[in-house]
């Protein structure tokens, strides 16, 4: 069982997590169904909470029995922080913090043997 966790906070802190967040209540679910699950095999699940603005749904969820019950959404007071959360570009995937500044790097070329 391979468990691709999303942003593990107590909240949510910034525009991207109110996507990707994963609440402590979600994963301590997520945990307990993985590890009591019968035969998994070998399967990837991606651990995030419910959240509005989450861009996809993972279909092994429903072979754990993983529901997710928490929403970003919820804290959406991100704004009181500084946090432009209703900007125009807020309906895309792509912040330009998903990756870093890796993401971004020219790729190396392939070493030679």
């Amino acid at each position: 069982m391979s468990l691709r966790i999303g942003t593990f906070r107590s909240l949510p802190i910034d525009q991207r997590s109110l996507a990707t967040w994963l609440s402590p209540a979600d994963v301590a679910h997520l945990v307990d169904v993985s590890l009591r699950h019968p035969d998994a095999g070998c399967l990837v699940v991606n651990g995030y909470s419910n959240n509005t603005l989450l861009k996809t749904r993972d279909p092994n969820w429903a072979v754990l029995g993983y529901k997710p019950r928490d929403n970003a959404h919820d804290h959406r007071d991100l704004r009181r922080k500084g946090i432009d959360v209703d900007g125009p570009d807020r309906g895309d995937w792509e912040w330009p913090e998903h990756g870093g500044s890796h993401a971004r790097a020219p790729e190396r070329p392939a070493r030679k043997s």
